[in-house]
């Protein structure tokens, strides 16, 4: 029994140093077009600066419904196996109201002539 409450103990314990935070995850229904913020990968795939602006807004008319911008911008450096990107999120649902900044760094493989792998910091 001494070791049953040990144990017990120990699991309320160390359940009871954690935190939980519930969370709403900001939507994306046109990933075509919001790629850098679903994928930092993305960035610098292209062979040009491409800058993007989206809202969404979703259960209109209805009180504290989501709303969601983003502002993405990414380019290649002159090195063209690095990318860099910056994105900001401004997602608003309820009470609740989530500003971010991302800053994308982005390493491209040329694995064939018609193909690319891209890892992220």
């Amino acid at each position: 029994m001494k070791t049953l409450k040990k144990i017990t103990t120990g699991l309320i314990l160390a359940l009871s140093s954690f935190g939980l935070h519930a969370q709403q995850d900001p939507m994306y229904t046109h990933y075509m077009y919001n790629t850098l913020m679903v994928n930092p990968g993305y960035a610098g795939s292209r062979d040009a600066l491409s800058d993007t602006a989206l809202h969404r807004s979703q259960w209109i008319d209805f009180n504290g419904a989501p709303i969601t911008q983003t502002v993405t911008a990414h380019a290649p450096l002159r090195n063209e196996h690095i990318g860099v990107g910056l994105s900001m999120m401004n997602d608003k649902i309820g009470p609740t109201n989530n500003t971010s900044v991302f800053a994308d760094f982005a390493y491209i493989l040329n694995v064939t002539k018609k193909s690319k792998l891209a890892f992220w910091v």
